[in-house]
């Protein structure tokens, strides 16, 4: 069994904690009319999920490490990642993962009790701050969703991630206002293309 200082060291070298922004997608066709717009409505905030994570990666040949961290964590799955010929990946590695709420609650009580020692503990304080609101349930709100976004633009992972920022999910609300009307809705005018990427919208005339 590691110790728990080990498992700190580590995490402030090769640890991440994340707070994603993702777009739900509801690709399959619903047999039950009435299930047709579940998304939009139980998720209030634009169909926008918050999807905070906590993650270590390493080489693959060293994949006994991360198990470690795993058997002492008690929560948490490994993924293996082939190494790319073009993009960040030059070496097969393996990934540590934590996600879902109750399982990060187990992360952010074995990190509580511990003192970091680089810019990695501020990081995990936002982290915990942007828990707490989820926690809440305030990610479910516009308001509380933004108020994520600033937390998680704070953190110093942010700067090396594809995440989007606040003015990015503040468009994506006034650009998927209409999206959502259309599917709840019959639109207005016939032509109109609520996914300029699908095939199957009907072209306007000419």
């Amino acid at each position: 069994m590691v110790s728990d200082d080990w498992v700190l060291g580590l995490t402030e070298g090769e640890g991440c904690f994340s707070i994603a922004m993702q777009l739900y997608t509801d690709k399959k066709p619903r047999k039950n009319p009435g299930k047709q717009n579940t998304l939009h409505v139980r998720n209030r905030a634009c169909g926008i999920r918050v999807n905070p994570s906590f993650r270590i990666n390493l080489r693959w040949d060293d994949i006994s490490v991360l198990e470690k961290i795993r058997d002492r964590m008690g929560v948490g799955v490994i993924y293996y990642h082939k190494k790319t010929k073009y993009g960040p990946s030059t070496q097969d590695t393996a990934e540590y993962c934590v996600q879902g709420l109750e399982h990060l609650k187990t992360v952010r009580a074995f990190f509580e009790k511990l003192t970091f020692m680089s810019k990695k503990g501020n990081d995990f304080r936002l982290w915990c701050e942007c828990l707490n609101l989820i926690e809440q349930k305030q990610h479910l709100e516009k308001t509380g969703l933004l108020r994520i976004c600033d937390i998680r633009d704070l953190m110093n992972s942010r700067a090396n991630k594809g995440n989007r920022l606040r003015e990015e999910i503040e468009k994506i609300f006034s650009e998927r206002r209409q999206h959502i009307a259309a599917h709840q809705n019959p639109p207005p005018n016939p032509y109109f293309i609520h996914n300029k990427n699908s095939a199957n919208d009907p072209a306007s005339p000419q």
